[in-house]
């Protein structure tokens, strides 16, 4: 029997064959001994994993606020063959960032950044705190968000709650936050991590500080950025600390015995309202303050000195009733929508708004020691109220082309009332004087048109008014029952539209 066998040149070429299959199969592998990354990272503590999200070189794991991940037990998966330092399995506290090194098989290193990122706990509703137990329950569930109401205290009642410590994890309130006057605290240890309240925080309830905290002596918040509205009403000395507060949508209102304001970060707020005629503040400086709605300050018996450097605009601008102020400070205001409004400040020397260049109204009355007015670059206004004061009438605005009504009211100890060369136009020009004793020898409106030049009782009695040869408007003279007025000369009219006269003793 013949066997079969395989020709050499056939069995040198199935050799070659198996050869070459076997480095191609060695070039195909993946294994090169070079990766050296995480693959994928979690921790469990107890019941609860967290898995990690892997950017770049950074481990970012989250875990709720105030949730510990001591003694947490790692899981991490590794590119082949790589080893990583320190080992997982010996870390306890995973609160804290910390770096790994992935050493690859054949060496190579890669260093990776592990970080916590926390995430905040919610609740959903009102929530209503009205004991000091209340207090210690609800923080020791570690709420960090309330998507509602939050009221603290009672209404009414005696004094129950002693200690906001226990809401130390609380950063955001959406809706209100409310502190009633039944709360015995003395300061806002607890509400510390507070950042964030949609609507409005008040710290007590009502109109009069009466109603307000009567304990509370600093009012502290300070991650406090943003505000829908800020009410502070408090029966006893305040201090309130603001170091971040942004903005506040609505009103800042502050009624108590004010003794310091700190807000160096607020950039805008829709309205200011400060008063407390117990307050003992001396100044109030809103160094980033930009945008405001209406600024109300008034009856602050210390006060002296206002400082707005960075005030660009405002709804209106109102300070009254403080005698001791001296110094207002808004070199930047260009615009007051509504209306300039000072009264009652008998100790404040010269007033300036010196970038001024639209107001609805500016109204300054009984500043018996002004003297220095100067809104050099305001060109018109609805109305003009100069009044009790010893200026010399619109003077101190150079600039001003037009004006819906000028009044001039006991402007006292000017010789001649002059109006500035650039008015052109005012439809309503009321001139008074109560008093005989200091009238202007002159009041000169040459070369304005003037719907209506109402002059009364002893400003009659004024050397004379100049006018121009024209004059298209009503003149019209009040005596209003003041004794021993006289008609008063008229200089340059030649035509006059009308002439009114009411005098029931005119000489």
């Amino acid at each position: 029997m013949k066997k079969n066998s395989i020709p050499y040149q056939l069995a040198l070429l199935l050799w070659s064959a198996v050869l070459a299959a076997g480095c191609l199969k060695e070039q195909d592998d993946p294994f090169a001994g070079t990766d050296s990354y995480i693959a994928a990272f979690s921790l469990q503590q107890g019941d609860a994993v967290f898995h990690a999200a892997i950017a770049g070189d950074v481990i970012i794991l989250t875990a709720p606020e105030g949730f510990s991940l001591t003694q947490a037990k790692a899981t991490v998966q590794l590119s082949e063959n790589a080893t990583i330092y320190p080992d997982p399995a010996a870390v306890t506290d995973w609160d804290e960032e910390r770096q790994f090194v992935i050493t690859a098989y054949n060496g190579v290193r890669s260093t990776y950044k592990y970080t916590v990122e926390r995430s905040g706990i919610a609740h959903n509703g009102t929530v209503v705190l009205e004991t000091q137990a209340d207090v210690d329950d609800f923080g020791q569930r570690g709420i960090t968000l309330i998507n509602g109401n939050l009221t603290v205290g009672r209404a009414t009642g005696t004094d129950s709650i002693t200690s906001l410590a226990p809401l130390e994890n609380l950063k955001e309130v959406v809706y209100s936050l409310t502190l009633h006057a039944t709360c015995a605290v003395t300061g806002l240890d607890g509400l510390e991590n507070l950042t964030h309240v949609g609507g409005t925080l008040q710290i007590g309830s009502g109109s009069a500080t009466a109603t307000g905290l009567k304990r509370l002596e600093t009012l502290t918040l300070p991650a406090l950025k943003t505000a829908g509205g800020l009410s502070l009403l408090n029966a006893v000395t305040l201090i309130v600390e603001l170091p971040e507060l942004v903005g506040v949508n609505r009103q800042l209102n502050v009624n108590s015995p004010l003794w310091r304001l700190h807000a160096p970060c607020l950039k805008y707020a829709g309205g200011v309202t400060l008063s407390g005629a117990s307050a003992t503040i001396a100044q109030i400086s809103m160094p980033a303050l930009e945008e405001a709605g209406s600024i109300t300050i008034s009856a602050l018996p210390e006060l002296t000195k206002i400082d707005f450097p960075a005030l660009k605009k405002a709804d209106a601008l109102s300070c009254s009733s403080m005698a001791k102020l001296s110094f207002i400070y808004a070199p930047l205001l260009e615009e007051v929508t509504g209306r300039v409004y000072l009264t009652s400040l008998t100790g404040l020397p010269e007033f300036e708004l010196p970038e001024l260049k639209q107001a609805g109204e500016v109204y300054i009355s009984s500043c018996a020691a002004l003297r220095v007015l100067n809104i050099p670059k305001l060109t018109s206004a609805n109305n003009i109220y100069i009044g009790a004061m010893s200026v010399n009438g619109l003077a101190g605005f150079p600039a001003l082309q037009s004006a819906g009504s000028v009044s001039l009211y006991n402007v006292t100890k000017v010789a001649k009332l002059e109006f500035p060369a650039s008015l052109q136009h005012i439809d309503y020009c009321y001139i008074e004087n109560t008093s005989n004793t200091s009238i202007p020898a002159e009041i000169d409106v040459k070369g304005i048109d003037i719907d209506l030049l109402d002059v009364r009782r002893y400003a009659m009695n004024t050397g004379k008014i100049v006018g121009s040869e024209v004059f298209p408007g009503i003149l019209r003279f009040q005596s209003s029952g003041a004794s021993g007025i006289s008609f008063p000369p008229l200089d340059g009219f030649n035509e006059v539209d009308s002439v009114y006269i009411e005098a029931t003793a005119v000489t």
